[in-house]
């Protein structure tokens, strides 16, 4: 019986994972019969790629770090009891407090206890009593300046990790498009080796023939088999990188390595280029690398204020209020017929110059390294502006010429072919004219390429790439305190 047991749970562990296997094969399968779109290939990236749900994670822990700096300034519960004896009395007291820190430093108090006291000389007596206690700081810690920091620090940390996700969601849609381009690269650099791996053993294979019939020497039938060979190679070459980068591309959109997608190419992105200073200025407006370095500056801002108040007088005053009452009986002590009151104004750390004036310096020197910060990153967005709108510029007119270079060398081959063919030509002009179209030919597929990325590009650089929540721009820095 034990081994029938043991036999059926391998059969259903078998069973399990087939099942499990046929479930990934299945979505693969889905997936692989989709025709993707640079749109659609966007949009499953952004919901499916693995770094990205990761680093979504990641920024939610901030939500949690601003609850629990807000919880600070909830209702705080403290639970009373107590038991003991000595030698002189058996004491035991039970009761309940509850605080709460207000924004601006106030700390209410409010609570009761009752208890017992059995004394060897005075003997029993319970007490009840409740009390009510707020307390103040004054100068140093007094207000939200001081008392709220704590809040606005973990949402600033919020704000950062959320700008981190959203700059890693950029990133990720600008490899989805690259390497979405180069698929289609590939793919046509594959089909077009295919064809010159066909020309040029067509072209070997003629050559023989005009050697054995004295029409050409064998150095040119040794130059046509090499350039076979060659094509042979540069076929296996971006075959390779094709398979590379499919793979690449399926861990981009969150599916199995395997998964393989017809993809629909594209039209080539153009763009309605402005000048320079607003290209500079909507960069300023969008770029979240920007509104991070702006927050910075406030946050050292705030903590230059909190710095220079460490040479002012860290006191704070408390007032309590108390009824209390006693008696042979809990009933009789309830009465709380009795009261008293305290006012009293403490002071707190201790005062040391040399270690304050260290303390403001050090925020102060702070402050002027995010304010250098800031003039460093936006000399650095206006020079990576102007730089890709040049690039932009540059790929589309490469476009032009490389289309117009590759209709040339297609004219020119198709000629020579034609030419030796015919026993008109002879063999170096068609392998000058293969090399010379092959070489137009990636060219241009290198240009149409180019021509959309630099426009991706350009967006990327001026934050328009995606749209972030307004909340996370350079523009809502302005009045934060």
């Amino acid at each position: 019986m034990g081994r029938m047991r043991w036999i059926t749970v391998m059969v259903l562990m078998v069973v399990l994972m087939q099942a499990l296997m046929m479930g990934a094969q299945g979505e693969a399968a889905v997936a692989a019969a989709e025709s993707l779109t640079v749109e659609s290939a966007i949009e499953a990236a952004l919901r499916r790629n693995h770094d990205l749900v990761r680093a979504g994670l990641a920024a939610r822990r901030g939500e949690v770090g601003v609850a629990e700096a807000r919880s600070a300034f909830s209702t705080a519960w403290l639970p009373i009891g107590n038991i003991d004896t000595s030698s002189e009395a058996d004491t035991w007291t039970t009761g309940a407090q509850a605080s709460r820190r207000m924004p601006w430093g106030t700390v209410v108090r409010a609570g009761g206890q009752a208890g017992r006291v059995d004394s060897d000389d005075d003997g029993a007596a319970d007490r009840v009593s409740g009390i009510l206690e707020v307390r103040q700081p004054i100068f140093r810690n007094f207000g939200t300046l001081v008392q709220w920091e704590g809040v606005r620090l973990a949402d600033s940390r919020l704000r950062q990790a959320r700008r981190e996700y959203e700059l890693q969601k950029q990133d990720l849609v600008l490899e989805v498009v690259e390497t979405f381009s180069t698929l289609i690269r590939l793919q046509r650099e594959t089909e077009a080796d295919e064809d010159s791996r066909d020309r040029a053993d067509r072209l070997y294979q003629l050559t023989r023939i005009r050697e054995r019939q004295g029409r050409a020497s064998r150095v040119a039938t040794l130059r046509a088999e090499l350039q076979s060979g060659q094509a042979d190679s540069r076929l296996a070459n971006t075959r390779e990188r094709l398979y590379s980068t499919q793979r690449r591309f399926a861990e981009l959109l969150g599916y199995p390595p395997e998964t393989e997608f017809p993809l629909s190419p594209p039209p080539v992105l153009t763009l309605d280029l402005p000048a320079t200073e607003e290209a500079v200025a909507i960069a300023l407006e969008n770029r979240l690398d920007y509104a991070q370095v702006l927050q910075d500056l406030q946050d050292r801002i705030r903590a230059v204020a909190i710095a220079e108040r460490v040479v002012w007088p860290d006191l704070s005053l408390t007032a309590r209020y108390t009824r209390f009452g006693e008696g042979d009986s809990m009933d009789e002590a309830a009465s709380l017929d009795e009261d008293g009151w305290f006012i009293g104004v403490s002071a707190g750390s201790e005062y040391i110059p040399m270690r304050n004036r260290s303390t403001i310096a050090a925020a102060r020197l702070d402050r002027l390294g995010a304010e250098e910060t800031i003039r460093v990153v936006e000399l650095s967005i206006a020079r990576q502006v102007q730089q890709r709108i040049a690039a932009y510029q540059r790929a589309q007119t490469e476009l032009g010429i490389a289309r117009r270079n590759f209709s040339l060398a297609e004219s020119r081959a198709q000629l020579a072919r034609r030419l030796f063919e015919m026993g008109r030509g002879d063999h170096f002009s068609v392998t000058d004219a293969e090399d010379a179209y092959v070489q137009a030919q990636n060219q241009w597929f290198n240009a149409e390429s180019e021509a959309s990325l630099s426009g991706y590009r350009l967006m990327r650089v001026l934050g328009t790439l995606l749209e972030p929540p307004e909340v996370l721009k350079p523009t809502s820095q302005e009045g934060i305190s």
